[in-house]
């Protein structure tokens, strides 16, 4: 009886003592659990606080040769037209964003370009790069271009297959790692409104409130001087001299008036397939555009109203004879109304404007016009639209 008693409290107490000794490993597992998961939050935040710091003081200084072995054949474009390329440590390229730069209006635009973007090349430029490597396909996914091509040439050729899918001629490019992209910008997940009313959602490259505020509100150093710091992490075929040109651009940015985009186009399984009409449209309205007056949001919140019913005016402001009774025909063949059709005399346009009394009107007319934009002003009395047709209609 008592062996069998002092057996059991044996036991019990072998039993408590293991007891103990699990609560012991769970808790130390846990504290160990944390202790990592606590280094890795503070590394990450340490390498992204270190990427802006470089970006924003004077004493951050990081030396760099490289930007030396990129050729200087980049111009400094009244309308600069920016591509930045997002890279890792071998330099392929993860991210692909195009920052327009206005400085008549000092508008700034930044357009995403899914880095799976795959669209068709013309035969022109497929035979081109078929020159470098027979490889390369016709329909081009831009993930594929550091398979196709090196270091020492996909940014180069990367600038020419962006200006036929962009269709326009880039300014110059940038190359930027992911370190110097991540203390820069956000990708947020957003649902852009085009001009034609259509919507295009996907993942967003946005301005960091951190950089914007270093940017726009530090005066203890000047544009020029932050320039030369970016071009501290960051090489690019545009000198910096002439990057500092646009010191006073910079400067003068509304920040709530920044706008952010992406191509338009549809995300498929394993590719974002870009529509090249509708991304080149995107792409001459961000170049037209006037300066802008409201914020981002305020426009995206407009709803489009239909322009079937409205009265419209047109003037030929482009001095071809025939060419508004032309466009007064495609017009009305597409089920829009013509109430006028006329000359217009103060000027000659390059590009049709398509002035509206309302906000949200005449973005269902642009896909009929080669270069177009919208924007709400004065209109004749009696009209709803006014279309003052440019010389590039001329088709």
């Amino acid at each position: 009886m008592v062996s069998a008693l002092i057996s059991t409290l044996g036991n019990k107490n072998t039993m408590k003592r293991n007891k103990h000794l699990h609560a012991f490993i769970r808790g130390f597992i846990r504290t160990g659990c944390m202790m990592v998961l606590m280094f890795i939050v503070g590394f990450t935040t340490y390498k992204l606080t270190i990427g802006v710091y470089k970006l924003t003081h004077k004493d951050g200084k990081q030396t760099s040769t490289e930007n030396n072995l990129i050729a200087n054949d980049g111009t400094a474009d009244n309308i600069c037209k920016n591509l930045l390329y997002i890279t890792d440590e071998d330099e392929n390229i993860q991210g692909v964003i195009l920052e327009i730069l206005n400085t008549y209006t000092n508008n700034l635009d930044y357009v995403t370009i899914p880095n799976d973007t795959q669209f068709p090349l013309s035969t022109d430029l497929y035979q081109k790069l078929y020159a470098k490597n027979k490889q390369i396909p016709q329909i081009l996914s831009l993930k594929n271009l550091n398979t196709y091509f090196d270091k020492s040439t996909r940014f180069v050729f990367g600038k020419l297959i962006m200006n036929e899918l962009l269709g326009t001629e880039l300014s110059c490019y940038t190359i930027i790692n992911s370190e110097t992209a991540d203390a820069i910008f956000n990708e947020e997940t957003r649902t852009i409104l085009l001009q034609t009313g259509e919507r295009v959602e996907g993942s967003v490259y946005v301005l960091k409130d951190s950089i914007i505020e270093s940017v726009t509100e530090d005066e203890s150093y000047s544009m020029k001087e932050y320039l030369a710091r970016f071009y501290e992490v960051a090489k690019s075929n545009l000198p910096l001299e002439s990057k500092q040109k646009y010191a006073s651009t910079y400067r003068n940015v509304n920040r709530d008036y920044i706008y952010y985009h992406i191509i338009p186009g549809a995300q498929q399984m394993d590719y974002y397939d870009a529509d090249l009409e509708l991304t080149k449209e995107l792409i001459m309205q961000l170049v037209n555009n006037e300066a802008y007056t409201n914020t981002q949001d305020a426009e995206q919140e407009a709803e489009s109203i239909s322009s079937v019913g409205l009265r419209i005016s047109l003037l030929n402001g482009s001095n071809i004879t025939g060419l508004a009774s032309k466009y007064s025909d495609i017009i009305q063949n597409a089920g829009f109304g013509v109430a006028e059709v006329g000359n217009y005399t103060d000027e000659i346009l390059q590009n049709t404007k398509i002035i509206v009394a309302q906000e949200g009107m005449g973005r269902d007319l642009l896909p009929l016009f080669q270069d177009a934009v919208v924007e709400v002003g004065t209109v004749p009395v009696g009209f709803d639209i006014q279309i003052i047709l440019g010389v590039s209609e001329n088709r």
